[in-house]
């Protein structure tokens, strides 16, 4: 994957974390404004997605890549911005599913 390929996929994976906390707050307090710029900001960092593929050319480890960075976005947002804790139990699901998506990408 050539230096381009890396920052979109970075720059996507931040898109989708800023769509996450919109919905997140739009599901508090709906304010449409927070759903109409979520909804927005998907549309921007779809056509990014087909950017790095096409670049790649292989699904199986970019589709991988995306998905680890989509779990660490999830998990720091959720931590950091709204707070919310984790069991000892759910921790360790979280790490055996960010495990199983590095296995299943060999």
């Amino acid at each position: 994957m050539t230096k381009l390929a890396w920052v979109l996929l970075l720059l996507q994976a931040i898109l989708a974390a800023t769509v996450d906390i919109l919905s997140k707050y739009w599901t508090i307090n709906h304010n449409y404004r927070l759903l109409i710029l979520g909804i927005t900001l998907s549309l921007i960092g779809t056509p990014l997605w087909f950017i790095v593929l096409n670049d790649a050319k292989h699904l199986g480890k970019v589709g991988v890549l995306w998905t680890v960075f989509q779990l660490i976005g999830v998990l720091l947002v959720s931590v950091l911005v709204f707070k919310e804790s984790f069991t000892t139990m759910s921790t360790i699901g979280v790490l055996l599913g960010l495990a199983a998506v590095l296995f299943l990408s060999y």
